[in-house]
């Protein structure tokens, strides 16, 4: 990480300004090397990942990289964690809204086995990302458990008892197909 900042005053948003096909390209550009540094990052680590391999995966030297990431440190927390946070928050909370608004038990039904597609697709998504994030650092790892993962899981088993009231109701009622 030491010297791997070519510029370290630059923000994340530098080249953002221009025309507008500019804008665009700058949005593509960002956008690629933000799925190539999920790749290497979720194959290496931060610790493993070097930049010179992360630009090039994106197409880019590094130098124009860390126009868009000011160190390595932020493009990982903007390639993996914010990602892996917005997947944890989908399935933690928003599925948990569908469920308790369900006005009964076919319409719960409904939206469980929807919710078990989702949860797994959202899975492939997620298990590169939190392995990168658990175990690309141990000390950063148990810090990103503790403050984001496990108080995600803990607001999700706060809200259950009072969404899954009426469960009774939705296995007597519905056999099981």
């Amino acid at each position: 990480m030491a010297g791997e900042n070519a510029n370290p005053s630059r923000s994340s948003t530098v080249g953002l300004a221009g025309a507008p096909g500019a804008r665009r390209d700058t949005v593509r550009r960002r956008r690629e090397i933000l799925e190539a540094a999920k790749t290497v990052f979720s194959e290496r680590g931060l610790d493993g990942a070097r930049t010179r391999e992360i630009a090039a995966a994106a197409g880019v030297t590094p130098t124009v990289m860390y126009r868009y990431f000011a160190t390595k440190e932020e493009l990982f927390a903007a390639a993996v964690i914010e990602p892996l946070e917005e997947l944890l928050e989908k399935l933690y909370t928003e599925h948990l809204d569908d469920l308790a608004s369900a006005p009964d038990a076919e319409s719960r039904r409904t939206v469980l086995l929807h919710q078990s597609r989702t949860w797994l697709e959202t899975m492939n998504e997620i298990a590169p990302l939190l392995g990168a994030a658990l175990f690309a650092n141990a000390r950063q790892g148990a810090a990103f458990y503790a403050e984001r993962v496990f108080p995600a899981i803990q607001r999700v088993s706060e809200r259950l008892p009072s969404t899954i009231r009426g469960w009774v109701e939705l296995s007597t009622s519905c056999p099981p197909q």
